[in-house]
C-alpha cells in the first residue's frame, strides 16, 4: 500500500530550484503535523531538525509564495474534481490580524489592533464545498504590513495609493489566478469588500461574486437602460416578501439559541460608478441583484436580523434567493479557519527576527491548519457519518486506527473513524460526553501519525498485510 504523507501531498510540488529544499519542506510539514501547537522548538523532533527549519526559512530561495504554491495547486485540482462531479465550490475571502507585538527586533511589522500592536494583515481565500461546508484548501493568501498613511494625506491621494487596505480584496482574487471552469465557483466576502472597485473587477473578469452590502448607494432599478434612480437599501426594504426561510440562530453571549423566520425578497439593479474614481475601476454601471433576508418577528427589545447581499449570480426565483442566502451563511467557515490558525497551530507564537522567515512560517502553518478544520467538518456533518472514511482520508489511516481500536481490520465509516480518533486523543466515547471536539481530534491525529510513521518503518511488508 503506497503511503503519501501530508507533506508530500501539500508541499511535494514546491519548486525552489533545489530539490533538497523541497525535501526539507516535506519533512517540516510532516513533523509539524505531528506536533502542530506551540513554538518552533516544540514542533520539531530534535535540535538538528530545528536547525534545519531555521536554515530553511532563512534561505534566499524560500518565499511565502513558493511554499504556498504547491498547496494552491493541490486545492485547484480538488476544485476541478468537484466541478466535474457537479458540485458548487465557494471561495471565502476574509482578513485577520496576526499579532507579533512581542517581536521587538522585527522591523518588518506594521500597526494592528488600532495601532497599539504590531503584526501583519493576513487576507485568505479559502475554498469549501458549497453543499457540505467541507474545507478544500487555500487558493490565495496575501500577507502584508499595514501601511502608515502619509501625514495630511488627502482622499484623492489615498484612493490612488497601491498599498491601501481596500485593495486586499482584489489582490486576493488576483493571486488565486484562474480557477478551474469545470463547475460553479462563487466568491464570497463580507461588507469590507463592498467597494465598486472590487465588484467591478469581479464582473469584468466574469467571476461570480457574493458580497454583503454595506453602502446605501444611489443606483438604477432594473437591468434595462438606466431606469429609475433609487437608494439601494431603501428600495429593497420596500419590496414585498416573496418567500420565507427558517434558520436556527446559535446562542452567543447572553443571546439564547432560537429559530428565526426570514422574509426573502430581491431586486435587479445597476450600480453606478462613483463620480470621483475610488481606486481602479471602469465607468459603466454594474448589473447586479440585491437579495434581502430580514427577520419576520424579532423578540421584543432585540434588533432583527437583516442581510443585504449583492451578487451577479442571476436571481429569478425564491429558490435562487435562498441558495444565495445559504451560500453567504457558509462564510463563517473562514472565521473558524482563522481560529485554527491561531489556537490550533499557534501561528502567533513564532519567534523570528526577520519578516521573510516569519512569512515562510506563516505559509507553512496556514497549510497545516487546513486538515484541522477538515477534521472538524467530518465530525460535525452528520450527513457524512455513514460514508466510508477512505473516501476522505488515506485508507491506511483507517486501517491502522481500526486495528488499534477494534483489534481487527474494518472498513470504518466516518463516524467510527471520528470516535476512534477521539478515543486515541483522550475522549472516553461515552454518549453523554458528546462527540469529540477538534482539539481532541487533533491530539488523536498526532498519535495516529506517530503510529503511521512507526508502521512505515517496518517496510512495505507491514502495509501489504493490511
Amino acid at each position: 500500500m503506497e503511503l503519501h504523507t501530508f507533506g508530500q501531498v501539500h508541499f511535494g510540488k514546491a519548486d525552489f530550484g533545489d530539490k533538497r529544499l523541497t525535501k526539507r519542506l516535506i519533512k517540516i510539514g510532516d513533523q509539524m503535523m505531528e506536533h502542530p501547537s506551540g513554538t518552533a522548538p516544540a514542533k520539531m523532533q530534535s535540535p538538528a531538525d530545528l536547525e534545519g527549519l531555521y536554515r530553511f526559512v532563512n534561505n534566499d530561495k524560500v518565499s511565502h509564495r513558493t511554499i504556498l504554491a504547491s498547496h494552491q495547486q493541490y486545492t485547484k485540482e480538488r476544485i476541478a474534481a468537484a466541478g466535474s462531479a457537479g458540485r458548487t465550490v465557494e471561495i471565502l475571502y476574509d482578513t485577520t490580524e496576526l499579532d507579533y507585538s512581542t517581536l521587538k527586533s522585527n522591523k518588518d511589522l506594521g500597526p494592528i489592533g488600532g495601532g497599539y500592536n504590531r503584526g501583519f494583515l493576513c487576507h485568505n481565500g479559502l475554498a469549501i464545498y458549497g453543499d457540505t461546508r467541507e474545507v478544500i484548501g487555500l487558493v490565495s493568501q496575501v500577507v502584508v504590513k499595514r501601511p502608515k498613511p502619509p501625514k495630511h494625506e488627502r482622499r484623492p491621494e489615498s484612493r490612488k495609493r497601491e498599498d491601501r487596505e481596500s485593495r486586499l480584496w482584489v489582490k486576493g482574487v488576483e493571486q488565486a489566478g484562474e480557477l478551474p471552469k469545470t463547475g460553479k465557483v462563487i466568491n464570497i466576502a463580507d461588507r469590507g469588500a463592498d467597494t465598486f472597485e472590487f465588484l467591478d473587477h469581479m464582473v469584468t473578469t466574469q467571476q461570480l461574486v457574493l458580497v454583503r452590502s454595506k453602502n446605501n448607494r444611489v443606483c438604477f432599478r432594473g437591468h434595462e437602460g438606466t431606469g429609475e434612480q433609487i437608494k439601494l437599501h431603501d428600495a429593497v426594504r420596500q419590496e414585498p416578501a416573496r418567500g420565507t426561510r427558517t434558520i436556527t440562530l446559535e446562542a452567543r453571549g447572553e443571546r439564547p439559541k432560537r429559530d428565526v423566520v426570514l422574509n426573502i425578497t430581491w431586486l435587479a439593479i445597476q450600480l453606478r460608478a462613483p463620480r470621483y474614481p475610488r481606486g481602479e475601476h471602469g465607468k459603466d454601471p454594474l448589473k447586479l441583484w440585491v437579495v434581502r433576508a430580514s427577520e419576520q418577528n424579532p423578540p421584543p427589545g432585540q434588533q432583527g436580523i437583516e442581510w443585504l447581499l449583492l451578487t451577479n449570480d442571476p436571481i429569478t426565483s425564491v429558490e435562487d434567493a435562498i441558495a444565495t442566502i445559504e451560500a453567504y451563511e457558509n462564510r463563517g467557515v473562514v472565521e473558524e479557519y482563522h481560529k485554527a490558525m491561531k489556537t490550533g497551530v499557534s501561528i502567533e507564537e513564532m519567534q523570528f527576527t526577520t519578516g521573510l522567515a516569519l512569512l515562510a512560517m506563516i505559509a507553512i502553518l496556514s497549510v497545516i491548519a487546513v486538515p484541522l478544520i477538515q477534521m472538524r467538518d467530518l465530525a460535525k456533518d452528520e450527513r457524512q457519518h455513514g460514508r466510508r472514511a477512505r473516501e476522505f482520508l488515506p485508507a491506511s489511516w483507517a486501517t491502522l486506527l481500526s486495528l488499534w481500536r477494534y483489534k481487527e481490520e474494518r472498513d470504518l465509516t466516518v463516524r467510527e473513524f471520528i470516535w476512534a480518533l477521539g478515543r486515541l486523543g483522550g475522549h472516553q466515547n461515552r454518549k453523554h460526553d458528546g462527540p469529540p471536539g477538534w482539539q481532541t481530534l487533533w491530539k488523536g491525529m498526532a498519535q495516529l501519525r506517530a503510529m503511521i510513521r512507526g508502521a512505515s518503518c517496518l517496510g512495505n511488508k507491514c502495509w501489504q498485510k493490511m
